[in-house]
């Protein structure tokens, strides 16, 4: 589930990751645009947000600066179906395109 580092979690995003919850689905929560986000230290961040959302870990990225593709792109498991999720804003575009 990509989430705006800018914005946080929207309503949209909260119902999302309730649906995936109530369906057993499993996921992986990413902050993105964390270069723009206006904080100090992006990880620590993603992981107050995966406190608040009661799961064990998120992670933030930065496609500018380049920080934390390499650890999103291996929580891709090859030979399995990922679905990239967000509102609208959160960056799904230049992900796939990549």
């Amino acid at each position: 589930m990509l989430i705006d580092a800018r914005h946080g979690i929207k309503e949209v995003d909260q119902d999302v990751l309730k649906t995936l919850d109530t369906s057993a689905v499993s996921y992986q929560v990413v902050l993105t645009k964390a270069d723009l986000a206006g904080v100090d230290d992006p990880q620590l961040t993603a992981a107050r947000l995966a406190r608040q959302l009661g799961i064990v870990d998120a992670v933030a990225v930065s496609a500018r600066q380049e920080d934390g593709l390499g650890l999103m792109q291996s929580l891709l498991e090859p030979g399995s179906t990922s679905v990239l999720l967000g509102a609208s804003g959160a960056w799904k575009s230049p992900h796939v395109n990549t």
